[in-house]
C-alpha cells in the first residue's frame, strides 16, 4: 500500500467519525424563557428549566450555552434553527407543530388566573368563562394569550400584552391589568417570592380550550438525531428519579 493510498483512507476514516464526533462535542444554544423573577434562585421556573437542559446535555455529553429570551422569540430562533433547545412551557399545537419539534412530555399542565387579592375578592365567583369588562393580560405567542384575543370582542375584555412572563405582578400590581392567564406552573413560580395575601388565584384550573396538555421542550424541525437524544435523556431522567429530584430543588410540589 502506498503512503498517499493510506493517507486517503486514513482521511475516509476521519471523515465518517467527524459527524458523530460533533455532534458530541459541539456546543447546544439553549433558549430559556424569561421570567424576571428568582432566575438565579432555588424555586425560579427560568432556573428549573436551566437545570433540566444541562443535565439533557450532560446525559449527551455537550455543552449547553444558555440565553434568556421573551416565549415569542424561542419559538423563532428554534424555527430558525438558531436553539439546540428551547424551554418556555411548550404546549404542542398544530400551528406550533408546522414550525418547530417537540420532546417527549415533560409534565402535564394546565392555566391559572391571577389578580391581586382585592381583586380576587370582587371576583370570587368568577371562572373564566364568566370574566366580562375587565383589563387582562398574559404573554403574546403563548395559547393564554390567544385564548384572550378569541373571546376578548365579545365579553368587552382589553388585552394588556406582557413583555415577559416576569413583567405580569407589576402589572397586576400597578393596576395595568386586573387578572392575567398563565400556565400553572408559571403561577406558582410568580407568587412564591410575593406576600402571602397580596396575590391570589381566581376560580378552578382551565385544561381545555388548548389552555392545557403536555409540556414539552421545543425542538428545531428536522433534526431527528437531535429528538431522539433529548428523548432518551428525559426518559432516563424520570425512569432514574433525576426529574423528580430537578423538581424537588425548585418546587415544593410535584409536577406529576
Amino acid at each position: 500500500m502506498t503512503v498517499s493510498v493510506a493517507l486517503r483512507r486514513c482521511l475516509l476514516c476521519l471523515a465518517l467519525a467527524l459527524p458523530s464526533a460533533l455532534v458530541l462535542a459541539g456546543d447546544w444554544h439553549v433558549a430559556l424563557g424569561m421570567m424576571d423573577r428568582g432566575a438565579s434562585q432555588p424555586g425560579g421556573l427560568t432556573a428549573f428549566n436551566e437545570d433540566v437542559a444541562r443535565e439533557i446535555c450532560r446525559r449527551a455529553r455537550v455543552h449547553c450555552v444558555t440565553v434568556n429570551l421573551p416565549f415569542g422569540e424561542i419559538l423563532e430562533g428554534l424555527a430558525e434553527g438558531r436553539y439546540a433547545m428551547g424551554f418556555g412551557n411548550f404546549l404542542r399545537t398544530g400551528e406550533r407543530e408546522k414550525r418547530i419539534a417537540f420532546s417527549v412530555p415533560l409534565w402535564h399542565s394546565s392555566s391559572r388566573l391571577i389578580a391581586r387579592a382585592d381583586v380576587q375578592r370582587r371576583l370570587s365567583d368568577a371562572t373564566l368563562d364568566s370574566l366580562q369588562r375587565l383589563r387582562v393580560t398574559a404573554v403574546p405567542g403563548t395559547q393564554q394569550h390567544a385564548y384572550w384575543q378569541s373571546v376578548a370582542a365579545s365579553r368587552d375584555l382589553v388585552v394588556v400584552p406582557a413583555g415577559s412572563m416576569g413583567d405580569i405582578i407589576g402589572m397586576l400590581r400597578r393596576g395595568q391589568a386586573d387578572v392575567a392567564l398563565v400556565p400553572v406552573l408559571s403561577a406558582y413560580a410568580l407568587l412564591a417570592g410575593e406576600a402571602t395575601g397580596e396575590f391570589a388565584f381566581v376560580g378552578p384550573p382551565a385544561a381545555d380550550r388548548g389552555l392545557g396538555g403536555g409540556v414539552h421542550v421545543g425542538l428545531p424541525k428536522g433534526n431527528e438525531s437531535l429528538r431522539k437524544t433529548v428523548d432518551k435523556a428525559l426518559v432516563e431522567m424520570r425512569a432514574d428519579g433525576t426529574l423528580h429530584r430537578i423538581v424537588r430543588r425548585h418546587f415544593n410540589f410535584s409536577l406529576d
